[in-house]
């Protein structure tokens, strides 16, 4: 299951990527950190501002989707 996310998130990071140049050229930054995770990874943005990534809690990754 966490390789299908992994995949998922790297397929989507590609496509958005284009997206996410031209959204990070405005120069806006968000800090992203999931409580009582380790570790919190942004992957990709989409134009309407909603954001995917990972993070690991207890030694377990999750996705995570942060929309508005």
């Amino acid at each position: 299951m966490r390789r299908h996310v992994a995949i998922y998130l790297l397929a989507l990071s590609f496509v958005l990527g284009v997206t996410s140049k031209a959204l990070a050229e405005r120069g806006t930054f968000t800090t992203i950190d999931v409580p009582g995770a380790s570790s919190t990874t942004a992957a990709a943005i989409n134009p309407r501002g909603d954001i995917v990534g990972v993070y690991v809690s207890d030694s377990v990754s999750h996705g995570f989707l942060l929309s508005h």
